[in-house]
């Protein structure tokens, strides 16, 4: 039977606009492209049935049509400009409209890795014998960090040495390519978030594929997604002295650290299959029977506001890097800290 032909456009993507849909290390369009193609014949079309929008721009606003948003930064869907919504962060439900988890199905590390995840729980004392290391650290981005992370980093590194194979705070003198495999060595990872607002699955994720302890900080309903037996969530305790109390507690105890490795990693478990399997049905859903949904008299000009607004934040992140880069002496003072802190809003 010959698959219908369905015409799709994507608008707003930043720099990736002018390149063709299946070239570059593009994985957000590529799977939203090769989802649709298992069951339509797919045509770009600049008069599409829907539109794919990123959030690096304001075309979205000339098309009529079905729009989805794909949100990969710190932006929460707002359901009265797009229909519908695909985010890489956990904790958003809005009826049939949203998708999350995408992030685990971006490519086939992240695919492997969620699977890893699942099988944390069959950890053995053989296993054990293979933690030669502590504690690692990865952050890949020497400008994104904040002030939680590292003072967890220097409390725990006052116990016993924390390995950092990132840009930021590097130990071991040069920088890992497989986070997971680096971290796979070591009893404990830190897993902090640039931001508390958001439930970004992927840091934790890493860290049970590698069959580590997450030390979590960032969203306080991390417990919703994740087995709170499995990890350290710092929102449970007073301080981060008491949580590196805990951590002392658990590295001087084998049978503690154990029974918390054995314990699987996810409330509501699902393989990378089922994930895409559901990713899939989610576009059909669109393509059969999606409507146009968002606020009847959300206006143009509430539009342009709208993205004038989310893009104002952005420029001020993306200059407070840049002034990092240049000024990095100075960030590292107490005016540097506040300073950023009151522009990046962290």
């Amino acid at each position: 039977m010959e698959k219908k032909i369905i015409k799709v456009n994507f608008v707003d993507w930043g720099n990736y606009d002018n390149k063709a849909p299946k070239t570059g290390n593009f994985e957000y369009r590529n799977i939203i492209l090769e989802s649709l193609e298992k069951n339509y014949r797919v045509e770009l079309s600049n008069d599409p049935d829907v539109v794919f929008c990123g959030i690096f721009g304001n075309d979205f606003i000339n098309y009529d049509c079905i729009r989805v948003l794909y949100s990969c930064e710190e932006y929460a869907p707002n359901f009265n400009a797009y229909d519908y919504a695909i985010t890489i962060y956990e904790g958003y439900h809005y009826k049939d409209r949203i998708f999350t988890g995408v992030a685990s199905l971006l490519e086939e590390k992240a695919k492997r890795d969620h699977d890893w995840a699942l099988k944390k729980h069959l950890f053995t004392e053989e296993d054990l014998k293979a933690k030669t290391g502590f504690c690692s650290y990865v952050q890949s981005n020497e400008t994104v960090s904040n002030k939680p992370r590292e003072e967890m980093f220097h409390l725990l590194s006052r116990y016993k040495p924390v390995d950092a194979g990132g840009k930021h705070l590097n130990t071991i003198g040069y920088r890992v390519e497989d986070k997971v495999a680096f971290e796979s060595s070591y009893k404990f990872s830190i897993s902090f978030l640039n931001s508390t607002t958001y439930t970004y699955q992927d840091r934790p994720a890493d860290a049970f594929a590698a069959k580590t302890i997450p030390i979590y900080y960032g969203n306080p309903d991390i417990a919703k997604i994740f087995n709170p037996k499995a990890f350290i969530n710092c929102h449970d305790f007073r301080s981060f002295e008491d949580v590196v109390e805990q951590v002392k507690k658990i590295d001087q105890d084998d049978e503690l650290y154990l029974s918390m490795l054995r314990e699987p990693a996810f409330l509501h478990p699902e393989t990378s299959e089922e994930i895409q399997k559901r990713f899939d049905e989610f576009l059909v859903n669109i393509i059969e029977s999606g409507t146009v949904q968002r606020g009847a008299y959300y206006s143009k000009i509430a539009e342009q506001e709208l993205y004038l607004g989310r893009r104002e934040l952005m420029k001020r992140r993306e200059l407070t890097i840049k002034l990092v880069k240049l000024f990095k002496p100075f960030t590292k003072t107490r005016i540097g800290q506040k300073m950023r802190k009151r522009l990046m809003g962290y």
